[in-house]
C-alpha cells in the first residue's frame, strides 16, 4: 500500500520528526530564558521580568559580533548585560547560561552586599536586580564550535552601593 500526501499514515512519522526538532532546539526560546530568570527572582521576592523584543534584538546583534571569536567581552551598551560561552550539548543552551549565572547565588552575601570567597557574583545579582523589569536574550553559534549567549536587562542593575533586592 502506498502513502499519498493526504494519508493519515504519515502522521506518526511527522510527529516523531517534529518532536526531534523541538528537542534539539528546546531551552533557547524566550519563555525558557524568562522562566529560568523568573524562578530565581521569585526566590528573593522581586517582580518577575517581562520579555522585551528590543532588548532581544540588541542581544542578538551583539551576539553576532561575538560569534567570530566568542570572547567574553561586554558590549558596553546602555543595558545591564550577562554573557556566557558554552560548549557541547551539556552547556550550550540559553538556560544553561542562566543556570551558570544563578550558580553564583551562594557567593552573594546580602548582609555585606558583596561577593564572597573571591568569586564574582554580579551575573546573579543582575538577574535578580529589583529595578530591572525587562530582559531580552540571544544565543548564536561561534566559529570555534561553542555558543555565545547574552541577556540584556532594563533598567540595568548592579548599581554600586545598592542592594539587588
Amino acid at each position: 500500500m502506498g502513502y499519498g500526501r493526504n494519508s493519515a499514515a504519515w502522521a506518526p512519522t511527522i510527529l516523531v520528526g517534529l518532536s526531534m526538532v523541538l528537542l534539539c532546539c528546546a531551552q533557547n526560546y524566550p519563555i525558557d530564558y524568562l522562566d529560568a530568570h523568573n524562578a530565581a527572582r521569585a526566590e528573593v521576592g522581586v517582580q518577575l521580568l517581562q520579555w522585551d523584543e528590543a532588548l532581544a534584538a540588541y542581544a542578538f546583534g551583539y551576539a553576532l559580533v561575538r560569534s567570530v571569536d566568542c570572547e567574553l567581552i561586554h558590549s558596553g551598551g546602555p543595558h545591564g548585560e550577562n554573557i556566557y560561552e558554552g560548549y557541547g550539548n551539556g552547556a550550550s543552551s540559553g538556560t544553561d547560561a542562566v543556570r551558570w549565572w544563578y550558580n553564583e547565588k551562594p557567593y552573594y552575601d546580602y548582609a555585606a552586599n558583596d561577593c564572597t570567597g573571591g568569586v564574582d557574583c554580579l551575573h546573579y545579582t543582575q538577574m535578580v536586580w529589583r529595578n530591572s523589569v525587562r530582559v531580552g536574550c540571544a544565543r548564536v553559534p561561534c566559529r570555534n564550535s561553542s555558543f555565545f549567549v547574552t541577556c540584556n536587562y532594563d533598567p540595568p542593575g548592579n548599581v554600586w552601593g545598592k542592594r539587588p533586592y
